[in-house]
């Protein structure tokens, strides 16, 4: 089924397009809104901004002591291992070292995922901290419009 279309004019390019009759008119066409400056874009309030990124302060600090916690195990577990190792006290015991070493390196690739998912459990904290926070500015300036 067909839908009624008009004729419209954009004001700024001034070429023409067959708009749906049932929507109102736009202002610019899809062009001339993209090339649009960004001065004509509403202005952030800066103490708003600002308020915004104290709130979330301290989920930052927890964003960023989970990614230190996860370095610090990373390390701390290769150190554990390595020097239990050097020193000769083995952790793991067996009959066959073959078995001993495939035990180690599982060990060391087990604190590697631990500190990787926990390092990855920091940037996804911080990258929701920061989406919520462009968010809230986003709808600030919307409702100021």
């Amino acid at each position: 089924m067909a839908v009624a279309r008009i004729e419209w004019r954009c004001p700024r390019c001034e070429k023409r397009y067959a708009i749906r009759e049932d929507i109102p008119e736009p202002e610019l066409c899809p062009a001339c809104q993209q090339a649009q400056p960004d001065s004509e874009l509403p202005a952030i309030d800066p103490h708003y901004a600002a308020q915004r990124i104290r709130r979330h302060r301290s989920l930052r600090i927890v964003a960023q002591g989970i990614k230190a916690a996860a370095v610090l195990i990373a390390v701390g577990g290769f150190l554990f291992f390595t020097l239990s190792i050097v020193q000769g006290t083995p952790l793991i015991t067996a009959d066959d070292r073959l078995l001993v070493t495939a035990f180690y390196l599982a060990a060391f690739f087990g604190t590697l995922l631990n500190a990787a998912l926990i390092y990855a459990a920091g940037g996804a904290l911080e990258l929701l901290i920061e989406i919520e926070h462009h968010t809230r500015l986003q709808r600030a300036a919307s409702e100021r419009k």
